[in-house]
């Protein structure tokens, strides 16, 4: 796990590009990953572990988590603030940065609300749609082909690379012996998206997958 974000330094130039990314294996506090609070430490007093990173030289660092409230009510880490002197006396603005990391906390929650709206609402649509198909007396693989073209690509897709819906069909290979069982076939139904992977569901990559899926009955 890496944060990605920006890195402002009071009176700097070009700042080195890796300090654009905090890594979870660098020392955080484990309080700050679990979004339980905020914490602020003296590094020389209070850690003997290597300085690395956004840390080296600094004497006092605050962690801050931003935690987005998911819509079930769930605590969900999106982001860390951390703020860091090189002076040990120099007290840092704890709370002003407790604020900005609420203020994001709920930025990212109207992001996920929308996000959540928009996704229901092509669910709707495409319900519709779907029913007004089932009304008309069309060809039922026409019905699967839209199922497939809404997992990918254009307005309100799941942003698949490419979706493929296969029908399995069942027979006995031709010259076979009594005794042999039958061979499952994937027929393909409907398709979207990148038209290269179809030709993986027979003796290529994808064969094992929905073999072992039909096997299974298990999504794999």
């Amino acid at each position: 796990v890496a944060f990605s974000g920006v890195v402002w330094e009071r009176n700097a130039g070009d700042l080195p590009p890796e300090w654009r990314r905090i890594s979870a294996d660098a020392p955080l506090p484990r309080e700050v990953l679990s979004g339980t609070s905020s914490v602020e430490h003296e590094l020389e007093s209070t850690t003997s572990a290597p300085m690395l990173g956004q840390l080296v030289e600094l004497r006092r660092v605050l962690w801050v988590p931003i935690i987005g409230h998911h819509i079930i009510g769930h605590r969900i880490l999106g982001g860390l603030i951390l703020a860091g002197t090189r002076e040990r006396q120099i007290l840092l603005p704890r709370a002003k940065v407790e604020r900005i990391a609420e203020e994001l906390g709920l930025l990212l929650e109207i992001v996920e609300e929308r996000r959540l709206a928009r996704e229901r609402q092509e669910d709707l649509t495409l319900w519709r749609h779907l029913q007004d198909l089932l009304r008309e007396p069309a060809d039922p693989k026409d019905l699967l082909r839209e199922l497939a073209e809404s997992c990918t690509g254009g307005k309100g897709g799941a942003g698949a690379v490419f979706a493929l819906i296969g029908e399995r069909s069942d027979a006995v290979p031709v010259n076979a012996p009594a005794a042999a069982g039958e061979v499952n076939r994937l027929v393909l139904c409907g398709q979207s998206g990148d038209s290269e992977w179809a030709h993986s569901l027979d003796r290529g990559l994808l064969e094992n997958l929905w073999r072992q899926a039909l096997e299974t009955g298990r999504v794999c």
